[in-house]
């Protein structure tokens, strides 16, 4: 099993360590990362590990920023001396969430629900929590239009007119199918929020695809899938292995 740890406490990332090689001395630590800027390039430029150990406060931010600059394929085990970040933390690929001090028994813990969650194929992340919640409350309106300041007017700009919203250099756009940008002055985890997930696909944390703009799915390298999507979006679009069973069943849904 190969794990990445991100933790800017040296005593902290010692005692982790000291306790994955008790647990398992075939657990191999890929490296130890103090910074969120060192840990955004490192997971764009290495294969995933099996999971991480990331602790929320780093050196020079909440770990949270990785999850915005670096597409998190694999799943994390959060490890704080704080509890207020619980639930923001289950927003992402959570697995589990360690208090400090670290102990034997929490880590053992954390790695069987691993062990377990794969063992039946699912990866905890917000698209499938998104997805059981949205079936299991009650009936919800969806946003049926966007109001868009454009130069001095207000234009009401029907949802099913969007064939994608994106964020770019941390500014988000909707595009529609007569191939308009207009600006949204909302987050893309608001506007996800707002429309109906049968009709939208949350494809990463840059895109959400309208199913009328999807034209097919191509098997990609490494489990992946890329989407060919019209109008052509500025960015090339995969969906994860993570994430393709679930992709797929949404498609055919």
């Amino acid at each position: 099993m190969n794990v990445l740890i991100i933790e800017d406490e040296h005593g902290a990332a010692q005692n982790l360590l000291a306790i994955l090689n008790e647990i398992n001395e075939s657990i191999n630590t890929l490296a130890v990362i103090e910074t969120v800027r060192d840990a955004v390039q490192w997971i764009k430029h290495n294969p995933a590990p099996d999971a991480a150990f990331i602790d929320i406060h780093l050196a020079d931010g909440l770990c949270f920023e990785i999850f915005e600059k670096a597409q998190v394929e694999f799943p994390v085990i959060f490890t704080t001396a704080y509890d207020q970040y619980a639930i923001r933390a289950f927003k992402v690929n959570s697995i589990d969430y360690i208090l400090k001090p670290i102990s034997r028994d929490a880590v053992e813990f954390a790695l069987d629900k691993l062990k377990k969650i794969y063992k039946n194929r699912q990866l905890l992340n917000s698209d499938i929590l998104s997805q059981l919640i949205r079936q299991l409350g009650p009936g919800k309106k969806y946003r049926k239009t966007f109001l868009i300041h454009y130069q001095d007017r207000m234009l009401p700009v029907p949802v099913s007119d969007f064939a994608y919203f994106y964020i770019k250099n941390g500014i988000v756009y909707g595009a529609t199918f007569k191939q308009e940008k207009f600006v949204i002055d909302q987050k893309l985890d608001s506007i996800e929020e707002q429309i109906d997930p049968e009709n939208f696909y949350r494809v990463n944390r840059q895109y959400i695809v309208s199913r009328k703009a999807i034209k097919e799915a191509i098997h990609y390298f490494n489990g992946r899938l890329k989407l060919k999507v019209l109008p052509t979006p500025p960015d090339e679009l995969l969906i994860s292995k993570a994430k393709a069973s679930h992709f797929k069943n949404w498609l055919s849904s």
